[in-house]
């Protein structure tokens, strides 16, 4: 027997389905948030004053690399680091994407034809998520898949590295607040008015089929349909059909962002490794650095908060201030991960635009570090 509801404000099309869900969501991340993310924060924030790099993709690398290794041992090491480093945040973001892409479609909600309002929505959900811009990628997948608008994924995977409180106390603590306030000004900017632009140039819209829960169960009296009724089912039915959609949403997610998640390492380990960290000191500043600089900063996936003490550790050994103003702004809230992952789940286009409008940003950190310093 099917009982139906009527309301058009937030129905819950599978109220059984929705509550198991909603509970693995708050579980996980209870999990994630107190046994992981933010002691390893709280735990960087204490050691960042002192912290000397021994590894450009990794805090505290797991293998070891000595000076006089060849550069290719130094690139498998450096994958073999970064890829160790990211295993429990890119953990919780393909099982944060899993659970939310599963959960948003057992629901009927209204979609807000406002493109500014649905990037609130998508910074709320992502600034205190706590991972970085890598483990947020998933995520954002998710969302996006999930039914929400193009702006409320994009924001949410763009703002948890950027607005995360314990990386922005830890950046005033360490570094130039000038240099800081540039990041977190622009950051802003950003978020709030130019990522909701360009996601409306790109027809910022719930994506096809976000209606339809994929299930192994009897899918003419289980299949979803937006008219705005819920569907009575029995607890066996709903764990069946919950442990199936998400299996196969999990499945989607591992499919589209592992293979990118590797290659991206060993990108990442390429450029880092070929980085003369000696020679930093003796860097002029000039148009042509600050472009090479913002381009790299770009493409290197960094954990999250390693951004900031990877900049102050730059800027102690001797990394110009502009430059270091650069890396700040561009490390954490893009790489080459990222925009794979945009690419894949909307266009290259999207990424690509994204991408352009970054590097402009991430230029004028440079030059409005110049400016203030005189």
């Amino acid at each position: 027997m099917r009982k139906t509801a009527t309301s058009r404000t937030a129905l819950l099309l599978y109220p059984k389905r929705f509550w198991v869900l909603a509970s693995g969501v708050l579980l996980l991340s209870a999990v994630f948030w107190t046994t992981s993310r933010y002691p390893h924060l709280i735990h960087m924030a204490e050691a960042s004053g002192g912290f000397s790099p021994t590894s450009l993709v990794a805090v505290e690398p797991i293998l070891s690399i000595a000076p006089e290794a060849s550069y290719l041992n130094k690139v498998i090491l450096n994958t073999g680091n970064w890829l160790y480093a990211n295993r429990i945040g890119m953990s919780f973001g393909l099982l944060f994407g899993a659970l939310a892409l599963t959960l948003l479609r057992t629901l009927d909600r209204p979609r807000s034809t406002n493109t500014y309002l649905n990037t609130v929505y998508g910074v709320a959900l992502g600034a205190p998520l706590g991972v970085c811009v890598n483990c947020a990628a998933p995520i954002a997948a998710g969302v996006l898949r999930g039914g929400s608008a193009l702006s409320t994924s994009l924001s949410t995977m763009f703002s948890s590295p950027t607005l995360n409180v314990i990386a922005l106390v830890m950046a005033f603590s360490i570094l130039p607040v000038q240099i800081v306030l540039i990041k977190l000004g622009l950051s802003l900017f950003f978020l709030l008015i130019v990522l909701p632009w360009i996601a409306s140039r790109f027809q910022d819209a719930p994506a096809p089929g976000a209606q339809t829960v994929a299930s192994n169960d009897n899918d003419a009296a289980c299949a979803i349909s937006a008219l705005g009724q819920s569907t009575w089912e029995p607890w066996r039915v709903a764990m069946r059909g919950t442990g199936s959609a998400l299996l196969a949403n999990a499945w989607y997610l591992v499919r589209l962002t592992v293979p990118l998640m590797i290659a991206a390492g060993f990108l990442g380990a390429v450029i880092t490794s070929a980085i003369p960290v000696s020679e930093l000191s003796s860097f002029e500043v000039n148009a042509a650095g600050m472009l090479v600089v913002v381009f790299v900063g770009l493409l290197l996936p960094m954990p999250i908060a390693f951004d900031v003490m990877l900049s102050q550790a730059l800027y102690a050994a001797g990394l110009p201030l502009p430059y270091v103003a650069c890396l700040l702004f561009t490390l954490g809230i893009h790489s080459v991960f990222s925009f794979a992952v945009v690419s894949r789940m909307h266009s290259l286009r999207l990424a690509s635009a994204i991408g352009s409008v970054l590097m402009i940003f991430g230029l004028a950190s440079g030059g409005l570090a110049i400016v203030l310093a005189n």
